[in-house]
């Protein structure tokens, strides 16, 4: 078919990579030839939000179908706008804050929201498997680390994390690499994979959680979050939640990173350092600073002013 189909997904982690590779697969394998990716973070998206309904028809309005994984805009308006005017929107996500917003405006949009599989579960139920029997081990278990469903279930921590972290290594975060292995995973014969992805994710997690382990001995500690002790790390890396495990049954509650982007923009990410707490990140980041996630892990884009008056107040 010669009509093109957009899949907007997330681009920083496994699970919007992987489920961006599932809706692909399918799609080529049904004659949909013209398959255009757009890896995003949520900036990428408010932003042209922000740029107006304008901007928004001309990025969506030449597709015959628009489907948007492990992601959406922070903004409920801009989902019900995708709803009203985009044909053939699809929407497959687990991130609690949005899906909450979404009951009884945008909750009729195709697809599946479920806070307790990933997105990877959730295309894959809707395209592949509806009963969602003999999930292939390397979707189930790449799910239940992304929302954290691993806390609940029989994995062995260090097993879980340096699964996740192989993968992310092995993969490059690269759609093309599931698109190369999905014939093998879909059929259950994902064992060498799995082996080889762990193997390098348990030297990986090795090495991480030693450099860390340094680094946090001398961050600043007397930040607040929630009016809670907190943690900050400025940092040019990516982060993660794991990275702060040697802060746990510590008095630390959360843990804060600030990243300075080119732009002059600050990301940061916000972490509960025990799986046990309350405090829900997503929540917070979302109603503070139009940022979205987990509850255990989120993120936002802010701006110098807002840094500036973080930095000063030592607190979010």
């Amino acid at each position: 078919m010669d009509k093109k189909i957009l899949v907007i997904h997330h681009k920083s982690d496994n699970d919007g990579i992987l489920s961006a590779a599932l809706i692909t697969n399918y799609l080529i394998s049904n004659n949909h030839n013209k398959v255009h990716l757009w890896g995003v973070d949520y900036d990428d998206l408010n932003n042209l939000w922000k740029e107006g309904t304008e901007a928004m028809t001309k990025k969506f309005g030449g597709f015959f179908g628009v489907l948007m994984t492990d992601m959406s805009f922070n903004d409920p308006n801009a989902m019900i706008w995708m709803k009203e005017n985009i044909d053939n929107f699809y929407w497959f996500d687990h991130h609690k804050p949005i899906i909450d917003e979404s009951k009884g405006k945008f909750d009729d949009i195709p697809g599946i929201r479920n806070t307790q599989q990933s997105a990877i579960l959730c295309v894959y139920q809707f395209i592949y498997n509806p009963e969602l029997k003999h999930v292939p081990t390397v979707l189930q278990t790449l799910s239940d680390y992304d929302c954290w469903q691993w806390v609940n279930k029989d994995y062995e921590e260090s097993y879980i994390m340096a699964f996740n972290a192989g993968y992310t290594f092995i993969s490059k975060l690269d759609v093309n690499f599931w698109l190369g292995h999905l014939e093998y995973i879909l059929e259950g014969k994902d064992k060498t994979l799995n082996k080889e992805a762990l193997e390098k994710g348990q030297i990986i997690e090795q090495y991480n959680s030693e450099k860390y382990e340094k680094i946090l001995k001398n961050c600043d500690r007397s930040w607040l979050v929630n009016n809670e002790k907190t943690v900050v790390i400025f940092t040019s890396d990516s982060t993660w939640s794991n990275m702060f495990k040697s802060l746990r049954y510590t008095d630390v509650k959360h843990a804060v990173s600030f990243k300075r982007l080119e732009s002059g923009e600050w990301k940061v990410g916000l972490y509960n350092i025990n799986d046990s707490d309350t405090f829900d990140c997503g929540l917070y980041l979302k109603e503070n600073y139009n940022g979205g996630g987990h509850k255990g892990a989120a993120g936002c884009i802010i701006s110098e002013e807002q840094m500036l008056e973080i930095i000063k107040n030592k607190s979010m």
